[in-house]
C-alpha cells in the first residue's frame, strides 16, 4: 500500500466532510469541517492543505492556516482561529485546525504522512513549528474519577493511553497546558490540550 500525500483540493470536498463527520460525531455541526471550509482552505492557503490518498480515494486530510501565536497568552477556543480571515501570510506558526484519517483506515501510517508533511511545510516556509488544540477523547470516560490535569499527566508519562494525544506525543508534539472551554460537546467536557512541535533551528 502506498500513501500519496497531496494538495487538498475542491474535488475533495464530499469526500473531506464525510470523513470528518466519521471521526468528530460529538462535535457540533458548525464546527466540524464541512464541505464549504475545503473551499476556504483551498482559497486562502492551499499549500497548507493536505490530502492522504490511497488507490486514488481520499483516506485523509489535514488543514491549517499560519499565523502569530502568544505561547504566554495561549487561551483561545476552536471558533476563534477557525475561520479564514485569522490566516497570516506572514505568520510564525502554522495552527493546525483539522486532521481525520478514515477510521478503516488507521494503523496504516496516514496520520503521520499527514503530520510529516505539515512539519515539511513549516521547515520549507521557515516557520516556527506547529500549534494546535487536540482533542482528548479517552478523557470521557474517566471524567468522574480524574482531573483533565490528571488524565493529561498520566497520558504523558505513558501510564494511560488517549487515542488522540498518545499518536501525537508520538509524532513529537508536547503539551504546553490546556484549553478548558476548547469546543462545545460532550468528548471531554470541550477540553484540549495546547499542543505544541518545535522546528528544528527555529528561534523564538
Amino acid at each position: 500500500m502506498t500513501v500519496e500525500i497531496r494538495q487538498l483540493g475542491l474535488s475533495d470536498r464530499r469526500e473531506a466532510a464525510a470523513i470528518a463527520a466519521l471521526c468528530y460525531p460529538y462535535l457540533d455541526p458548525e464546527l466540524r469541517f464541512q464541505e464549504s471550509d475545503v473551499d476556504d482552505h483551498v482559497r486562502v492557503f492551499g499549500e497548507g492543505a493536505f490530502a492522504a490518498v490511497v488507490d486514488g480515494v481520499l483516506v485523509g486530510f489535514a488543514v491549517g492556516w499560519l499565523m502569530d501565536f502568544d505561547l504566554d497568552d495561549p487561551g483561545h477556543r476552536l471558533e476563534d482561529v477557525m475561520e479564514p480571515d485569522q490566516h497570516d501570510p506572514e505568520g510564525d506558526w502554522y495552527y493546525g485546525l483539522d486532521i481525520a484519517v478514515h477510521p478503516e483506515c488507521r494503523g496504516m501510517g496516514i496520520g503521520r504522512s499527514l503530520y510529516e508533511a505539515r512539519k515539511d511545510l513549516v521547515r520549507t516556509l521557515g516557520r516556527r513549528g506547529i500549534v494546535a488544540g487536540g482533542m482528548i477523547p479517552g478523557y470521557r470516560a474517566v471524567q468522574d474519577e480524574l482531573t483533565p490535569f490528571e488524565y493529561v499527566a498520566q497520558v504523558v508519562t505513558g501510564e494511560r493511553r488517549d487515542p488522540t494525544l498518545s499518536f501525537q506525543l508520538s509524532n513529537g508534539f508536547a503539551v504546553h497546558g490546556l484549553l478548558p472551554r476548547y469546543v462545545d460537546g460532550t468528548a471531554g467536557r470541550g477540553i484540549a490540550t495546547l499542543l505544541v512541535w518545535d522546528a528544528p533551528g527555529a528561534s523564538g
